[in-house]
Parts: structure tokens; C-alpha cells; sequence
């Protein structure tokens, strides 16, 4: 599953990096961060930028708020939100077998 959101959050920082267009959410990650809170994806040092896109990841996966902004982030992030409750699925479907 880790794997997998890290996968999420890669393709998410490169589809949206070349834009420089999306805002992520304003949550408690961004606190305290010297640079403009909503860009702060797009210029942050690389260790900041891995822990952000692997926190959109979490978001893609799970909750669901990542707030498209182009016709083509709407499209791959409902795509991937589809995908990701199947996966959420099968995990929680073998866990309940298993128990």
C-alpha cells in the first residue's frame, strides 16, 4: 500500500510540476514553511517536496480532496481515486478473510 501512494504521489507531483497550476491543500503540512504557503510545492527543497507529494498520495487514496484544476488532473485523479477504492478493497476484503 505504501508502494502504491508512493506511486500515486510521483505521478501526481509530474503531472502537475511542469504547470506550476495546482494548489495543494492548505493543512497543517504547510505551517511555518517560509516560502508562500500555496506554492510552496513547486519551490521547496526535494526531501519537502517527496513528503508533500507522498502526503497528496495519502489524499488521492483515501480522502479524496486534492482539488483538480485542469480537465486532464480531473480525469487521471478520478481515475485514480476509482482504482485506489478498489485497492482499498481487496486490502480490507483479505484482512477480514484472514480474520
Amino acid at each position: 500500500m505504501f508502494l502504491y501512494i508512493h506511486v500515486l504521489g510521483c505521478w501526481w507531483f509530474y503531472l502537475v510540476a511542469p504547470t506550476k497550476d495546482w494548489v495543494p491543500n492548505m493543512d497543517f503540512i504547510i505551517i511555518n514553511y517560509p516560502e508562500p504557503a500555496e506554492f510552496e510545492l513547486y519551490y521547496a527543497e526535494p526531501f519537502r517536496k517527496y513528503w508533500k507529494s507522498f502526503y497528496t498520495g495519502i489524499y488521492i487514496f483515501g480522502v479524496g480532496e486534492i482539488c483538480a484544476v485542469s480537465t486532464f488532473q480531473l480525469i487521471f485523479a478520478a481515475s485514480c481515486m476509482l482504482f485506489s477504492a478498489m485497492v482499498n478493497a481487496n486490502i480490507l476484503g483479505n484482512m477480514a478473510v484472514l480474520v
